[in-house]
Parts: structure tokens; sequence; C-alpha cells
């Protein structure tokens, strides 16, 4: 009989790839993610525009997001912004340009904002029981500062000198019968790779011990919790770092 082929699009990289071919598309290069602005904010093909001052490198490169902050912004008949502000509305705008969604010939129907939180779901059932833990654990990671990678001994040392390991150090307890609870790094690295999988973190190195989250994951952690909930993290964040601060 006929073959009949099926696309799938998914955000898990592991999904298919037992039982199909994946093909795994890199964020977009500075030229395409520009050209792709362009479009969606109705300018010329042929119309030349200077690159975006770290707009580009901010937007992570992600199509549907830099689609959905060009079509806000020809919705707002903002056309012949000066591109050196985007940026700023952007930092300004972040929540109403994740969650904005234009309207395609195709009827896509969903935002950036929308795929993330089906994404964050998606990796908290892998945890049953736990999903608050895994939700709290991956939202602290984006109160740290994005410039160096995050590393695994940060948590650990943490870990290690407390007696309370409640809330998301328990995920990372293991308690074998007869002995002290103990740092589990295999569960830690687990969860790491469940969200790097899931395009939650932008890098992942077992050699290193390090991770980083990408940035727009950042962004998207942060404004999914309201904003009395937001010191609360900002002081767990402070504590991990304290003892590296202090010396």
């Amino acid at each position: 009989g006929d073959f009949v082929h099926v696309l799938v699009t998914t955000r898990q990289r592991d999904m298919f790839r037992q039982i199909a071919e994946v093909i795994e598309l890199p964020p977009l290069s500075d030229d395409e993610a520009i050209q792709l602005f362009q479009l969606q904010r109705g300018s010329s093909p042929g119309e030349y525009v200077p690159a975006p001052p770290n707009l580009i490198t901010r937007l992570g490169g992600l199509p549907l997001l830099i689609t959905q902050m060009a079509a806000l912004l020809k919705r707002r008949q903002k056309q012949n912004e000066d591109m050196t502000t985007l940026l700023s509305i952007y930092e300004t705008d972040t929540k109403e340009i994740l969650q904005f969604q234009p309207r395609f010939f195709w009827a896509y129907r969903s935002s950036a904002y929308a795929t993330f939180d089906e994404t964050m779901q998606a990796i908290c059932r892998s945890y049953d029981r736990q999903e608050p833990l895994v939700s709290n654990f991956l939202t602290l990671l984006a109160f740290f500062d994005s410039s160096t990678p995050l590393n695994q001994s940060l948590f650990r040392r943490h870990w290690e000198s407390n007696t309370d390991r409640s809330g998301w150090m328990s995920l990372f307890t293991r308690m074998d019968r007869g002995s002290k609870p103990s740092w589990d790094g295999d569960r830690f690295w687990r969860l790491l790779s469940i969200a790097y999988n899931s395009f939650l973190l932008d890098t992942l190195s077992y050699q290193a011990a390090t991770f980083s989250v990408h940035r727009v994951m950042r962004d998207w952690l942060k404004l999914r919790i309201a904003p009395a909930d937001r010191p609360r993290y900002t002081q767990d964040r402070d504590s991990i770092l304290t003892p590296i601060i202090g010396g």
C-alpha cells in the first residue's frame, strides 16, 4: 500500500529517536532571525535593516518567539520603531510577548509561553508525587546569574551544610537502610538531563559538571510565579551562594 509520512514536532530531543528519523533544528542564525523578524513585521524582503544589538541573542534564535515579538509590534503599529530600542521593549513587555498569539494562516493557536508550560508539565510528570519539588528546583535555577554556568558542587555543598533537607533538596537525597542520608548525584544529573532534552537547559556538561539555563526559559520561569513568591527564590539562591561569596 501507499506510505503515509507524518511530521511530528516536539521539544523532547529523544522522544522518537528509536522509531523514526529525527531532524534536530538548531536556533536560527542571526541573518535568518532578522529576515523572519522583518518578514513578520511587514518589511520589504529586500529592505536592509541593521541587526538589533543583542536582541537575536536575547530571543535565543527561537522562531516562534521571534515571530510573536514581530507580530505584536506590528499590531501596535510600530513598524518604524528604532531597532536599537527593541531589546528594551522585550525586557519591559516580556510576558506579553511570550503570551502573544499571532494569527497565522494555519492557525497554530499557541504561544511560546504555552509551549514552555507544556514542556514543564511533561518534565514534572516524570516525577510522580514530586512534581511541586521539581517545579520549585527548576524555577530556582532561573534566579542565578546567566553569565556563568552553574556547577553541581554549589548544590551539593548547600545540601551538605543543611540538616533540614526538605523541599527540593529531598529530590537528591539517598536514603540507604542503616546509613546516613547522602547526596544522590545520579538523581541530580537525571533531572538535569530531562530538562536539557526538553530544551529548558541551554548547556549540559557531565565532564565539567556544569550546566546553564536557556535565557528565554529564565525569563519564562520567573514570569510564571507570583511576584510575592519571588523573594523566597532569591533568598534560596543567596543561601546557596553565600559560602562562596564569603570565601
